[in-house]
């Protein structure tokens, strides 16, 4: 029997969509949980639609990946969804037959599964028998983590990221030219397959782990990869470029983890100042301290199977 109270191993799948229309950020965040399963000794696999960034992700976790479909066959013991094309009838049809667990704003069944909500918004909040709340549950690769340090400096290297899809393209131009503006000597990565003259594409498909450690401050769109970097401490001005965004960047605006991007010249303007680049460094791991995928595997479990699911 494993630590989290399992005898055999139990396949868990997660539902989800990642692409060039949807972005990756579905997949970035479920595939450090399903790591974190995997690692307490069950079976995770991916059923949805894959391409672009979010396939490659998968391909590389070496997980194994099945239509989305698939999740209506087979011996699952539990599922994750983290979908907004799934209606709420539908998952609640699934949480009828399995336990089952949610993801921030996504989708969700009201009467049934487990919710795991992130959000700054939700911070203080005690977790329940349904619910996993705040930052401590954010699902980050923990690796993240292995790039903190001091990046009160001088700012040599900039990331300008934009997320896995289409939606954040349009911010990236302006976020070049605000960085340009306040550090005109930076070297500026782009990730997300974005190209802008002057600036240096990451390899896309790509992670930002093998650049992070360089990055003294970065541009972000709102998404996993804010909290991404607020576990590595890179200070970020962050960009909601989508509605189910907003929460974001609320919450760095209130709890200080990142700056709101609102006025993105301003807000970038601000990151030259040491003294702010010193606050963000320090509050982005308080806040966000790379377990939380550890942390939710080891709930979600509890709930699932130790209580009889």
């Amino acid at each position: 029997m494993n630590s989290e109270g399992s005898s055999p191993a139990r396949r868990v799948a997660f539902r989800c969509d990642g692409g060039e229309r949807v972005g990756a950020g579905h997949v970035a965040r479920c595939l450090p949980l399903a790591a974190a399963l995997a690692a307490g000794g069950h079976r995770p696999a991916f059923c949805g639609e894959y391409d672009g960034l979010a396939a490659w992700l998968l391909e590389r976790s070496g997980l194994p990946v099945a239509p989305g479909a698939a999740l209506d066959d087979g011996p699952w013991a539990a599922a994750v969804i983290d979908s907004y094309t799934m209606s709420e009838p539908e998952i609640c049809a699934v949480a009828q037959r399995l336990p089952v667990a949610t993801i921030g704003e996504a989708n969700r069944c009201e009467r049934r599964g487990v919710l795991v909500d992130p959000h700054l918004d939700r911070r203080g909040e005690a977790p329940t028998d349904r619910l996993l709340p705040g930052p401590d549950f954010a699902l980050v690769d923990p690796a993240f983590a292995t790039a903190r340090r001091d990046r009160t400096g001088p700012v040599r290297t900039v990331l300008v990221t934009v997320g896995g899809g289409s939606a954040g393209r349009p911010l990236a131009a302006a976020a070049v030219a605000a960085v340009r503006a306040t550090f005109p000597e930076a070297r500026v990565l782009t990730a997300g397959g974005v190209a802008c003259d002057g600036t240096e594409p990451l390899p896309f498909p790509g992670t930002l782990l093998d650049a992070i450690g360089a990055v003294d401050v970065a541009v972000s769109a709102a998404g996993t990869t804010a909290y991404e970097l607020a576990a590595a401490g890179v200070p970020a001005v962050v960009v909601a470029v989508a509605e189910n965004q907003r929460r974001v960047v609320d919450g760095a605006r209130r709890s200080g983890f990142a700056l709101a991007g609102d006025d993105l010249a301003a807000a970038v303007g601000h990151l030259a100042d040491p003294a702010v680049r010193a606050r963000l460094q320090d509050a982005g791991p308080a806040t966000v301290d790379g377990r939380g995928a550890e942390r939710t595997a080891a709930a979600l479990a509890r709930r699932w199977w130790a209580q009889g699911g």
